[in-house]
């Protein structure tokens, strides 16, 4: 398979690869968790991605691009260096300036190719302080950078980002995911709602002996052939090197 045009650098094969697994996840209506090792360039695999969507099912976004303070410059340079084509919306500031940069939200024209803006790329708090003005838009993928930082489904950060309306899912973790259930729990959940409905139910296809440890906030861990079932589930939605 071919790379998209719209991207201004070439892809290494592994990288081409991926792109390759998310386009077919995509066409699945699946979600999924890119878990490369840092350094192997999960931004510049969900960045082509964009740009398949664009070029393949003219699909110019929304797109939602969710980072932790520290990288959302990067995000927005490296967007506007791969693909010039896709207009970048940098929505970060004061309550004043966001409120400006919401003036571009013409919900009317987004998904267009002559839309405002194809992505916007914001910080976690930032989603969890605009809420409501994010969940008046129908986003075609959110994407969250170090997704560790939703590791616990009890967290404000957690229920926001779950409630935003969007039509695909994919989480980049550049950490192993730690083997508690909770957390576990709250990222099979947070890629597919339908398929893990409930924590005791979750925990229901594991053996009672876990579901103690799920409820208690002890990061105690599994034995191995429960880790090497929840790994089989995870297997198909993960996709790590």
């Amino acid at each position: 398979d071919v790379q998209p045009t719209l991207l201004k650098c070439s892809l290494k094969a592994y990288q081409l690869k991926g792109l390759n697994w998310l386009a077919s996840l995509y066409e699945q209506g699946i979600n999924g968790i890119l878990a490369d090792e840092m350094g192997l360039g999960k931004t510049v695999q969900s960045i082509s991605l964009m740009a398949y969507l664009a070029e393949k099912h003219s699909l110019w976004g929304p797109f939602l691009v969710i980072t932790p303070a520290s990288t959302l410059h990067n995000w927005q340079q490296e967007i506007a260096k791969f693909t010039p084509a896709l207009r970048v919306l940098p929505y970060w500031g004061s309550v004043t300036d966001r409120a400006t940069l919401r003036k571009y939200w013409n919900v009317k024209l987004l998904g267009q190719e002559d839309a405002p803006f194809h992505i916007l790329v914001t910080s976690y708090q930032l989603v969890v302080a605009d809420e409501k003005h994010f969940k008046r838009i129908k986003w075609q993928y959110m994407i969250l950078d170090e997704a560790q930082a939703i590791k616990s489904s009890s967290s404000n950060r957690w229920k926001t980002l779950l409630g935003i309306n969007c039509r695909n899912r994919l989480l980049l973790t550049g950490t192993p995911i730690q083997n508690t259930m909770q957390e576990l729990w709250a990222l099979l959940h947070f890629i597919m709602p339908g398929l893990f409905d409930s924590h005791e139910e979750f925990s229901e296809w594991f053996s009672k002996d876990i579901e103690s440890h799920a409820a208690s906030d002890q990061q105690t861990r599994m034995n191995e052939t429960q880790l090497a079932r929840l790994h089989m589930i995870l297997q198909p939605f993960m996709l790590r090197r």
